[in-house]
C-alpha cells in the first residue's frame, strides 16, 4: 500500500469517525427532543425542567467536542460545510470508502433535519403556550390592549374590556 492510499484511508476513516460521532451526538439531541416535545403536553413541570437540564448538557457537550473539529479542517482543506465536505466525498474514487462516508453523510444530514423540524415543533408549542400566558395574565389584569380579551358579564353580555374591572364583578 502506498503512502498516498493510506493516507487518504486514514483520512476518509477519521472523517467517517467523527461523522459518527455528530451523528449519534443528533440522535441523542432528537431523542431529548421528543421527550421535550412529551413534556410539553404534560403538566409536569419538573420532567419540563429535567428535559430542559438534559438538552442543555448535551449541547454543552457537543459544543465541546467542536475542538476535534480542527483534524477535519485540515483534511478538508477549510472549515467543515456541507458544500465543502460534498465536495470532498464527490472527489474521492468511487469506491466502498466513498459509498460507506457518502451514506454516513446521508444519515447525519438526515437527523439534522430530524432534529430542526422537531426543535421547531416545540418552539411552536413554546410560543403558542407563552402567548395564551401573556393573554390570560392580560385578561386577569384587566388589559385589554392585547387579542382576545372578550368576557361575559353576569347577564350574559359579552364586554370587549374589563375597564379596569375585577374579573369577579363582570
Amino acid at each position: 500500500m502506498k503512502n498516498s492510499d493510506f493516507y487518504s484511508h486514514q483520512q476518509t476513516h477519521i472523517l467517517a469517525l467523527s461523522i459518527k460521532q455528530q451523528n449519534t451526538q443528533m440522535q441523542l439531541m432528537l431523542d431529548i427532543l421528543l421527550e421535550e416535545h412529551r413534556t410539553l403536553s404534560s403538566t409536569d413541570v419538573d420532567q419540563f425542567e429535567r428535559v430542559v437540564s438534559k438538552k442543555q448538557e448535551l449541547v454543552n457537550q457537543i459544543e465541546s467536542t467542536q475542538i476535534q473539529l480542527t483534524e477535519i479542517h485540515k483534511i478538508l482543506g477549510g472549515r467543515l460545510s456541507k458544500e465543502r465536505l460534498a465536495a470532498y466525498i464527490n472527489s474521492m474514487p468511487a469506491n466502498k470508502n466513498r459509498q460507506n462516508l457518502q451514506q454516513l453523510w446521508n444519515n447525519f444530514q438526515d437527523t439534522l433535519k430530524k432534529c430542526s423540524e422537531q426543535n421547531i415543533i416545540n418552539h411552536r408549542i413554546m410560543d403558542a403556550s407563552s402567548i395564551h400566558l401573556r393573554e390570560a395574565i392580560g385578561i386577569l389584569r384587566g388589559d385589554n390592549s392585547g387579542p382576545a380579551t372578550d368576557v361575559y358579564g353576569s347577564s350574559g353580555k359579552q364586554h370587549t374590556t374589563l375597564d379596569g374591572q375585577s374579573l369577579a364583578f363582570v
